[in-house]
């Protein structure tokens, strides 16, 4: 089964159109910045919605490290 990426993901949700993934594709070239970043900086997306498709993506559960309690030696 092929990986979906990102931007597809973003796309599939409504959350971002072609056009826009497009423009934001125009944007990386010759930089060395995440699209996840592009599109955070441009509104294009909120972070919930951002970090839901990156959990999809990459089928890892995302933890905000500064809500979690515990001895620091462990984090």
């Amino acid at each position: 089964m092929k990986r979906k990426r990102l931007g597809e993901v973003l796309q599939e949700r409504g959350k971002i159109s072609a056009a826009n993934l497009q423009q934001l594709f125009l944007e990386q070239q010759g930089k060395v910045i995440r699209l996840g970043e592009l599109i955070l900086e441009r509104g294009l997306a909120d972070k919930t919605s951002l970090i839901g498709a990156l959990e999809e993506v990459t089928r890892t559960l995302y933890l905000d490290c500064s809500t979690v309690q515990g001895p620091h030696r462990n984090l």
